[in-house]
This record gives structure tokens, C-alpha cells and sequence, in this order.
């Protein structure tokens, strides 16, 4: 997933550079926020994952 938001930040600015248009982190966060937070989320539950004693199983379609 990093390697997927690293292109598309990378070919947001490089569009927004081909028409003269200044990029900054403000313009970066908010084209990219809802990214961030999934990325954010996918990185937490990998940090539970590793460091949490509790068991897993895998739910039924009746529980989803």
C-alpha cells in the first residue's frame, strides 16, 4: 500500500507541476486523506495483529 500511495502522490504533483500549479503538504493531506487514514488503519490492525495475545478466528457471513 505505501508503494501505491508513494505513485499516486508522485503523479498527482508531477500532473499538477505539468500546468504551473504550486504543490504543498496542505494540498498533499487533503487530496490524499481518506488514504492516510487507510493506510493508518491497515498499519494499526498489523500492529494489533503482532502484538495482541488474543486469539483470532475467521467470522461467518452471519456474523459479518
Amino acid at each position: 500500500m505505501i508503494d501505491y500511495l508513494e505513485k499516486k502522490v508522485s503523479n498527482y504533483c508531477e500532473e499538477r507541476k505539468s500546468r504551473n500549479i504550486d504543490t504543498n503538504i496542505y494540498d498533499i493531506y487533503k487530496e490524499f486523506e481518506k488514504e492516510w487514514w487507510n493506510l493508518s488503519a491497515v498499519l494499526y490492525g498489523k500492529w494489533l495483529r503482532k502484538t495482541s495475545i488474543i486469539e483470532v478466528k475467521e467470522l461467518s457471513e452471519q456474523e459479518w
